[in-house]
């Protein structure tokens, strides 16, 4: 593969997560982040929390102005650091932070792009709400329980018109990953949430290891349950009028 033949010539192999929020990108991102063979950061672009999400020593020597002033420049210095001569580099990506950057990576044929995607929409859009509502967007595996159990008693509110052009825009996104150029590979996020990763770890020429799940599932399999129970009318007859009445749950 790809991969091993980019090892072999003792090239990098760099790739970049082309996800959206909810999607269980910290997930799959963090399973990378923490394997020996990789030098992985979270989102290069996002807004806030910048020491969250690129890593430390790499921030020490870079020129962060770069993120602003040139992107592609910051993302190709972000692959050329590799403190301990990690192999395998990369990022995680949302269209949203920087769309130079995602028409770069796309139509990149030096960067593998795993592209995680999470068919059910509602279930992206109550996630995204709730994040919003009580801005808790992870947490760690090991999280006390009696904060999950309250987290998961929020409810959030459901607009039908607001739901619809959400769909229409993570549609179109995926459309655009959907066109990448070069090697390419695809997760779902329920593929990702059982730990069937075994492939992509593979596209990047990564073994498997055996680590617990970085990250805690925030919330139930009942997606219509984490809205308020006067929307519930409103969402069946949205989910019912796409033909998507299967998004009223999600089982992992």
């Amino acid at each position: 593969m790809q991969a091993d033949a980019a090892a072999r010539d003792g090239q990098p192999v760099l790739f970049a997560v082309m996800a959206m929020p909810r999607t269980g990108s910290s997930l799959l991102n963090g399973m990378f982040r923490a394997h020996p063979d990789a030098y992985v950061h979270g989102e290069l672009f996002n807004p806030r929390g910048i020491e969250n999400h690129i890593r430390e020593e790499f921030r020490a020597q870079a020129d962060m102005r770069l993120r602003e002033t040139d992107p592609i420049a910051f993302v190709r210095a972000a692959f050329a650091f590799a403190p301990n001569g990690e192999r395998v580099r990369g990022f995680k990506h949302f269209h949203s932070q920087s769309v130079p950057v995602s028409d770069w990576l796309l139509a990149s044929g030096e960067v593998r792009k795993i592209i995680l995607d999470r068919e059910n929409r509602l279930a992206m859009y109550a996630s995204s709400r709730l994040a919003k509502d009580t801005g808790v967007w992870n947490m760690g595996a090991h999280a006390p329980e009696r904060r999950l159990a309250a987290l998961r008693q929020t409810r959030t509110g459901f607009n039908p018109q607001a739901f619809r052009r959400f769909v229409a825009r993570m549609d179109a996104i995926y459309a655009r990953y959907a066109a990448a150029k070069g090697p390419v590979t695809r997760i779902t996020y329920a593929q990702a949430a059982l730990g069937e990763t075994a492939a992509v770890h593979e596209f990047l020429g990564l073994e498997p290891l055996d680590l617990p799940p970085p990250k805690a599932k925030l919330h139930g399999s009942d997606i219509i349950g984490r809205f308020h129970e006067a929307d519930r009318p409103a969402i069946e007859a949205v989910l019912s009028d796409m033909g998507r009445e299967d998004w009223a749950t999600e089982p992992v």
